[in-house]
């Protein structure tokens, strides 16, 4: 379930949504109005009953990358800068 708390501050008065998400990480997210607080949390319980959290919510799918295919991503990225030509070049004679 959702928990819905009001943070008083220098700055004025918050109300903070803390919950757990599906894949376990703790979400807090912060609202300057009651309404919009309670509009968010109940969203997000719903959501996450009907397993569909992700669509809502535009999470990113976790995936895993074997160190390979991460090397790989690694020299195309970095590849046309002159510094990494430059000093891989000497570490590929060897």
């Amino acid at each position: 379930m959702a928990e819905l708390r009001k943070l008083t501050n220098k700055d004025g008065t918050v109300w903070q949504v803390d919950y757990d998400a599906p894949d376990g990480m703790r979400v807090r997210k912060c609202f300057n109005l009651r309404k919009d607080a309670e509009a968010y949390a109940g969203k997000a319980v719903s959501a996450k009953r009907e397993g569909r959290y992700d669509d809502v919510f535009k999470v990113k799918k976790k995936t895993q990358v074997t160190s390979a295919e991460l090397s790989n991503r690694y020299v195309e990225n970095f590849q046309t800068q002159k510094a990494f030509y430059s000093s891989k070049k000497m570490q590929w004679r060897r």
